[in-house]
């Protein structure tokens, strides 16, 4: 094959995205985690407390009690994310 139109394929490969994807993945998962270490120790804990130590009340606490859960919902959903777009 010509090294000339050899180079230009690859140059159009790598322009629309189809190398070096493991890479990315690796690294997109990596960021992921280390989110998801944050959420996990520092997020929800401190959430937890601050919501056991205030005064709220009624709908207000109740609001206040999902945070944990949403901030894990959104976790779950980011880690699902990189996957479904793989398939």
């Amino acid at each position: 094959m010509n090294p000339i139109k050899r180079l230009k394929e690859e140059a159009r490969a790598f322009s629309a995205g189809t190398r070096g994807q493991g890479t990315n993945l690796a690294g997109l998962f990596i960021g992921l985690l280390i989110a998801a270490i944050i959420a996990v120790e520092v997020f929800i804990p401190v959430v937890l407390e601050s919501v056991n130590s205030s005064n709220a009340s009624g709908t207000t606490l109740t609001i206040l009690e999902l945070l944990p859960m949403f901030a894990g919902l959104l976790l779950l959903i980011a880690l699902a994310s990189p996957l479904m777009r793989r398939i």
